[in-house]
């Protein structure tokens, strides 16, 4: 065999190698892409958990959101860190929507959340005393969407009144 010979077996063998390690890497992208996803929908449920414990052991504040009573300014604390912590997860799942991690279906339906959270008055007026703390273009998305959704009090329509569903 001529040198020539070993010198072509030698690119075969070097470009075969480089081929693939391609591969590989491009395995291990795919891979990696899918964990990133998986990872940060696990971090959205863990969110909505933490949300409707936080919920769940403020059960009284919800009844008095239903009365037409004013809150005391403890109740109003409460409340607002309620809904702050709701809306960090609503801005939360947007900027992974936008960074490509949710896909369009996915982001729809969390957004909806927030047709829960901003129909009321009591929730609009929140939201405008308290948006200057969110992302811009976050708080325009918002105020877009709050815009697209008629007033109502679908709040106390969800969160109460089981009795009369029955």
């Amino acid at each position: 065999m001529t040198l020539e010979q070993y010198a072509a077996i030698a690119e075969i063998t070097g470009l075969t190698i480089v081929v693939i390690t391609l591969l590989y890497l491009a395995i291990q992208v795919r891979q990696g892409a899918h964990l990133l996803r998986s990872e940060s929908r696990q971090a959205l449920m863990n969110n909505e958990k933490d949300i409707l414990l936080a919920y769940l052991e403020n059960q009284d504040l919800f009844d008095k959101l239903s009365s037409p009573e004013a809150l005391s300014s403890a109740d109003q604390r409460r409340f607002s860190a309620l809904w702050i912590l709701n809306m960090r997860n609503r801005e939360h799942e947007w900027f992974q929507y936008k960074d490509g991690i949710l896909d369009e279906a996915t982001w729809q339906s969390y957004r909806q959340i927030m047709r829960l959270i901003l129909t009321s008055k009591r929730h609009r007026m929140w939201w405008g005393k308290i948006k200057v703390a969110y992302d811009p273009d976050f708080v325009t998305m918002v105020d877009q969407y709050i815009g697209e959704v008629p007033e109502s009090d679908i709040w106390e329509e969800v969160m109460g009144g089981w009795e009369q569903a029955a």
